[in-house]
């Protein structure tokens, strides 16, 4: 957050409270996002990815180099939505740009 401009602070932006189990949990946090940025991870990772996509239509930055971007590049439907990048400027340059 400090290397664009925000402040670092003890509590998130926005708490929201859910019974929901943990796969449930990530597509009600994909459905109220406005856009995704995806660190390197896993399946749990990759199933976010598609449900923001796919479901959601939203624009989704994934940084390249795990084990998520490498299944993205095989995947070509996924590969033409979700933007590569390793570079911080480039997503955000990416995310701010009006379709």
């Amino acid at each position: 957050m400090e290397k664009v401009g925000e402040e670092v602070g003890p509590e998130p932006d926005k708490i929201i409270q859910t019974t929901l189990d943990y796969p449930t949990r990530n597509v009600e946090m994909v459905k109220f996002c406005d856009v995704m940025i995806a660190m390197p991870g896993g399946v749990g990772t990759l199933t976010e990815v598609i449900h923001a996509v796919n479901d959601y239509n939203k624009k989704v930055v994934v940084f390249d180099g795990g084990e998520t971007a490498e299944i993205i590049k095989q995947i070509p439907k996924l590969r033409e939505k979700v933007f590569l990048t390793d570079n911080i400027k480039e997503a955000f340059d990416y995310l701010s740009k009006k379709d």
